[in-house]
């Protein structure tokens, strides 16, 4: 296993050396994102919630691998590898507690002209949500962390050599667990003026649809 690894490891150094040498690339993006959530509670209610407009935004690298993919009879796909880490709300029951990471993407530059290029990119993104409710007797949270989807398509416009303007489409998407979450909430009698209970989620599915712009410098 050790020498299959060592081996991996040489063919890529292989790939990434010689005299074709690879660009990176950084770039810094805002943008507004919207969130479905389905979700279920602990009183076995299917909670839908309705779509939350929220602004979003995040950070990327990326190296663009100095030999393209051939796909056909003088047409090349060009390939780079990067990693991105951005946040966005998913909605009013459900809180971030820290930037979502997308450790390792792919992206796929289309064959067209230089200047303005479409691409495709794909991804793991890396989850960390609380849930908060009330009982009759305090304010709750539970917190999962779980691995979700990030895709996507955007355009790049490079009006230099090295800076670029690019509009992306994102889709995220993640299943959340919170087991353990408390007892069932219990709605008792309360005094005139007090906040009714909060139910608490156990399990919600999450859809973000995401539209950003952005600036990349490449080197």
């Amino acid at each position: 296993m050790r020498n299959l690894v060592k081996g991996v490891f040489v063919v890529m150094a292989l790939a990434l050396a010689g005299e074709a040498r690879g660009e990176w690339e950084v770039g810094a993006h805002l943008g507004l994102s919207t969130t479905k959530n389905q979700a279920n509670t602990t009183s076995a209610i299917v909670q839908k919630e309705n779509f939350s407009l929220h602004p979003g935004g995040g950070l990327r690298v990326r190296y663009w691998l100095p030999r393209p993919w051939e796909i056909g009879p003088g047409t090349n796909l060009e390939v780079s590898l990067g990693s991105e880490i951005g946040y966005f709300r998913l909605g009013d029951r459900l809180d971030l507690k820290a930037p979502i990471v997308t450790p390792a993407m792919i992206f796929f530059k289309l064959p067209l002209e230089k200047q303005w290029y479409p691409y495709l990119f794909i991804g793991p993104s890396i989850f960390s949500v609380e849930t908060k409710f009330r009982n009759s007797v305090a304010i709750k949270s539970a917190t999962d962390t779980a691995v979700g989807l990030h895709a996507g398509a955007g355009l790049q416009w490079n009006f230099s050599n090295s800076i670029g303007l690019y509009g992306e489409y994102k889709v995220f998407y993640v299943n959340l667990h919170f087991p353990g979450v408390g007892d069932p909430v219990v709605t008792p009698p309360l005094p005139l003026g007090d906040p009714p209970d909060l139910l608490a989620i156990q399990n919600a599915r999450s859809v973000t649809h995401q539209l950003v712009f952005g600036i990349a410098y490449r080197f």
